[in-house]
């Protein structure tokens, strides 16, 4: 404190001495709030990172709990056509199922399953399953090809209600395809034409606003004749062998491939095309209509072409080491993948096999037993094999 001139202090140094303490004292206070400030601030940065790894935690189980998600999806994919294969696990009378394709039909079954199915259908009348299957599967048909959705078919829609309904028969070589049975175009409309015009209603006419009145055939009259018709056949299929002989051995076998080899319209070579459409489906892990390099694996160890002689029955004695065979097979799999997509698409595979068991099936019986490849048709394409007798 500074001295008056009479030695004494003086009152404003006292003041002065005050108002050091008051500022610093302020100081004091205003430090220690932001002390305890930035303390918070650490603390809620803690309690956010402890958040985030809580956060990350929880994303980490999320994600490996997806990853076995995934694991199981594919596996439950991968199963897919092996069941549909086989039919899959027994399903309850489905027969008011409007596609007509339950587990247990002949939709899904073999040689031997369609034609116990069409004989139910021929001798077990209007009670019995395979009745009920039929009208559902030709119903389906039927309100397909009805493209105005008037309950009525006419002659062009007849022509797909034909089609659509002999898909059955076809599949296991029981009726011909469209260009075997039709020469020309001229014709498959005269001889449906005809069969059209005796199964229209004789006098009544359906009308068209675009093309005014036209003929047509109603629902109860397709069911009726195509019942009849497949009714009729059935006495045919009396003597057929109910089972394929596609994985049978000895002259069956021989005798079943020389006719699948003979032309692409027997009906040896139509269940050889199922069989090989099979295999493919099963191969075919993930569903895309392709197979990749392992599916190529699966297919060239089918149990049909190993079992007599068209492919050897063992690794040691096609190849002679694992190394050999991979090698092999990848300059196959390039052979059928030109585009280099890492894929092979059904049709690929089909020629393929076809003409390698064409050439194969020269060794099979007595020389001059293979017959000649049929010559291409105007209307249905013909591979040419490559051998000759």
């Amino acid at each position: 404190m500074a001295a008056s001139s009479g030695g004494l202090p003086r009152f404003g140094a006292g003041a002065e001495a005050l108002g050091e303490c008051g500022s610093r004292a302020r100081a004091v206070a205003l430090a220690q709030e932001v002390l305890s400030l930035h303390e918070a601030h650490e603390k809620k940065l803690e309690e956010n990172r402890k958040c985030i790894e809580d956060l990350e935690g929880q994303v980490d189980q999320l994600s490996k709990r997806n990853e076995e998600l995934e694991r199981e999806l594919a596996e439950l994919k991968s199963q897919l056509p092996s069941q549909a294969a086989s039919g899959g696990a027994e399903q309850p009378d489905n027969a008011n199922n409007i596609l007509g394709c339950t587990d247990d039909s002949v939709f899904l079954g073999e040689k031997g399953q369609f034609i116990q199915f069409v004989l139910a259908l021929a001798n077990g009348g209007k009670s019995s399953k395979e009745y009920k299957q039929m009208y559902q599967f030709l119903l389906k048909c039927f309100t397909d090809a009805d493209n105005n959705f008037d309950g009525r078919v006419g002659y062009l829609e007849f022509e797909m209600l034909i089609d659509a309904a002999a898909f059955l028969p076809r599949r296991f070589g029981y009726a011909p395809s469209t260009p075997e049975l039709y020469a020309t175009d001229f014709d498959r409309v005269k001889l449906r034409l005809a069969l059209f015009n005796g199964l229209k209603p004789k006098k009544a006419k359906a009308v068209n606003k675009k093309s005014g009145t036209y003929d047509y055939i109603s629902f109860h009259t397709w069911l009726n004749y195509a019942i009849g018709h497949i009714t009729e056949k059935a006495a045919s299929l009396t003597d057929e062998k109910p089972h394929s002989t596609i994985l049978k051995g000895g002259e069956e076998y021989q005798a079943f491939i020389l006719k699948a080899v003979e032309s692409r319209k027997t009906r040896e070579y139509k269940e050889f095309y199922h069989y090989v459409l099979k295999c493919f489906v099963e191969a075919d892990k993930d569903l895309d209509g392709q197979v990749d390099k392992p599916g190529l694996n699966s297919l060239m160890d089918a149990e049909g072409p190993r079992l007599f002689g068209f492919s050897p029955t063992a690794l040691e004695e096609e190849y002679r080491s694992p190394e050999e065979k991979e090698e092999a097979r990848d300059k196959l799999f390039q052979s059928l993948d030109p585009d280099g997509s890492g894929l092979i698409s059904f049709d690929m595979w089909l020629e393929y096999i076809y003409t390698h068991i064409c050439a194969k099936s020269k060794n099979i019986g007595a020389a001059g037993a293979v017959p000649e490849v049929e010559a291409a048709g105007a209307a249905l394409s013909e591979p040419q094999c490559p051998w000759r007798v």
